[in-house]
């Protein structure tokens, strides 16, 4: 039987993967150049498993310096999702209920 802390951390990276990857994919402008939000959800992942991913996730939508603000106009002036937009998803994925 599959550890569901695996498909819970499975489905919560593949939501933060999608953003990203929408993002990067549409950066023809480098104002996403140095955004770490896959590595650092990684890292997270890695060491302190789904609890600090869901932690570091919340730090995220509570980022409230210009950075924080610039990537996410910048998702949605490309029309990809954010991680506010996501968020009831990653909840339900973090609950261990994902599709």
């Amino acid at each position: 039987m599959a550890n569901p802390l695996d498909s819970r951390a499975a489905a919560m990276m593949a939501i933060i993967l999608r953003v990203y990857d929408c993002g990067k994919s549409k950066d023809k402008q480098g104002k996403l150049k140095n955004w770490g939000l896959k590595a650092h959800a990684e890292k997270e992942l890695r060491e302190r498993g789904v609890e600090g991913l869901l932690t570091y996730y919340n730090r995220c939508l509570n980022m409230t310096d210009p950075r924080g603000d610039l990537i996410q106009n910048t998702l949605r002036s490309y029309g990809c999702e954010t991680l506010e937009s996501v968020k009831a998803e990653f909840m339900t994925a973090y609950q261990g209920k994902a599709k």
